[in-house]
């Protein structure tokens, strides 16, 4: 699956849920601030879909700087918002990795980090 058709089934799958969704298109330059944004009540999404074809680790290296910063002004602009990476994994299974493993990960100097660790991604 490509990570053009993984969005496609993210938000697809938010959708049948219930939320509203919407993919974030790159601008001009290509960059983009993470991929979809999502809402449902009281529940706000900023996700950004990342295929990992594979490997037992993710890539740190594979969130760019944009990404990154986009999500924590989110995160400080919004309180409690569900913000990170929905990963599938080469084994089939959707992992999420919220933006305070991602914080903690780069604190600690880490490159990547163990995918099995990490839940699978649940719609509430």
């Amino acid at each position: 699956m490509t990570g053009r058709q993984f969005e496609d089934h993210v938000v697809k799958k938010m959708h049948e849920a219930g939320y509203w969704v919407h993919r974030i298109h790159p601008d001009e330059a290509g960059q983009q601030p993470f991929d979809i944004i999502a809402v449902k009540g009281n529940r706000i999404c900023a996700y950004d879909a990342k295929v990992l074809t594979e490997g037992k680790r993710f890539p740190l290296n594979r969130i760019e700087d944009n990404q990154l910063n986009a999500f924590r002004l989110f995160e400080k602009k919004t309180n409690g918002a569900d913000i990170g990476l929905v990963i599938l994994c080469e084994d089939g299974k959707i992992r999420f990795m919220d933006i305070g493993q991602i914080n903690t990960a780069l604190w600690l100097g880490k490159k990547s980090i163990e995918l099995a660790i990490l839940p699978e991604w649940r719609l509430i």
